[in-house]
């Protein structure tokens, strides 16, 4: 690279070595024309001079001015790293269209098992009874794993006990039928 010309394409870089008082004079004069233009490094560089002016007052000593010649003939020939480059996924808009289904068919999905599984908690009602519990139908309903299931429109409860592998009908509101007829379950 010849000298003189800028060594960074991008000139909103060089504001930290300015601020430093750290370009040649050629990228000096440059980034100073640049900064007549761009308010954003304008503002940057007032910030990075104060910076700089705390951090020398905060110096306890101070090092020869042909100190600062030297690091930067020194810094000529040090070899830079190079910079790392990140791995950016990009979508298109037809992933993202499909992205976009997928999660919202997920969400109805759910949305549905949750009313259900609420629809199916709050349908259950319990009628007490008083049934005394020397009786068989007693003894099931004392039962510590009892469970009552209604059906929100009928007009009977199902208790069922899995300890005891028992299972009771109570049904309200049937008509009587004749001595010839039964109702099945």
């Amino acid at each position: 690279m010849k000298p003189g010309l800028t060594r960074a394409i991008n000139p909103h870089l060089l504001t930290g070595a300015h601020a430093l008082g750290a370009l040649p004079d050629a990228e000096r004069a440059e980034f100073e024309a640049h900064l007549g233009r761009c308010r954003g490094c304008t503002d940057e560089m007032t910030g990075l001079r104060k910076t700089a002016a705390w951090l020398g007052n905060a110096v306890d000593h101070v090092y020869p001015h042909a100190l600062r010649s030297r690091v930067l003939d020194a810094v000529r020939h040090v070899r830079q790293v190079p910079p790392t480059l990140e791995n950016v996924t990009v979508f298109s808009r037809r992933q993202g269209f499909r992205r976009a289904t997928v999660l919202i068919s997920a969400a109805c999905v759910v949305t549905a098992a949750v009313a259900g599984a609420h629809s199916a908690l709050t349908a259950s009602t319990f009628t007490p009874m008083a049934v005394s519990a020397r009786t068989h139908v007693g003894d099931l309903l004392s039962a510590p794993d009892l469970r009552l299931l209604t059906a929100r429109d009928q007009a009977g409860t199902a208790v069922m006990s899995y300890s005891r592998d028992e299972m009771l009908f109570l049904a309200d509101d049937l008509s009587a039928l004749p001595r010839d007829r039964v109702y099945q379950l």
